[in-house]
Parts: C-alpha cells; sequence; structure tokens
C-alpha cells in the first residue's frame, strides 16, 4: 500500500484539518455553530508573522456530529476552493480505480 511508505498523505498535497498546503503557525477556531445535529467550526489563520493573502472566510469548516454523548469529525470543507475531504477522497480512490489509459 502506498500509504504505508508515504510521509504525506498519498494523494493529498495540502494538510487536510487545516485546508492549507503551507500552513501558519497559528490557527483560531471561530464561528461555531449547532443545526440539524452537526456542529460547523471555521478554521482561520491566526498569525501575526503569515505572510499569506488575508481572506475573509476561513481556510476550513470542520463538520462534527454527536454520537454517544462525544462529538465526532465527519468532513472539513474549503471554502476558498468550494470543496471538502470527503468529495476529493471519493475522487482520489476513482481515479486510482480506472484503467490506466496510457498502457497499452
Amino acid at each position: 500500500m502506498a500509504q504505508a511508505h508515504a510521509k504525506e498523505i498519498v494523494g493529498l498535497d495540502f494538510d487536510p484539518f487545516l485546508g492549507s498546503q503551507d500552513p501558519a503557525d497559528h490557527y483560531e477556531v471561530r464561528q461555531a455553530t449547532v443545526k440539524n445535529g452537526t456542529c460547523s467550526v471555521g478554521i482561520w489563520r491566526s498569525s501575526s508573522r503569515d505572510t499569506a493573502a488575508k481572506i475573509d472566510e476561513p481556510e476550513a469548516v470542520a463538520e462534527l456530529k454527536q454520537e454517544n454523548g462525544r462529538w465526532r469529525f465527519v468532513n472539513f470543507k474549503y471554502p476558498p476552493e468550494g470543496q471538502d475531504l470527503l468529495h476529493l477522497l471519493a475522487d482520489l480512490r476513482k481515479e486510482r480505480r480506472s484503467p490506466d489509459v496510457s498502457t497499452p
């Protein structure tokens, strides 16, 4: 299995929890909301030394659901790109399962 020998998550070229290729040295959790049993929490870059362009939305939004009295992560959304971790992983799985058209 490729992942067993890799130093990063195979197929992902960014930190899936922070939504960044070049993480800041500090992040803040903001704007936690609970709706229909799902908690959404914005993850914002928050470093005085950060040189990345400032945006008016979180780098990532963690989604959690409560199970057996505990909150559990169920997905991470990336507002700047309009994507989420579950769909990105599903697309990677689909790419790996499809036959390589370049091989004879």
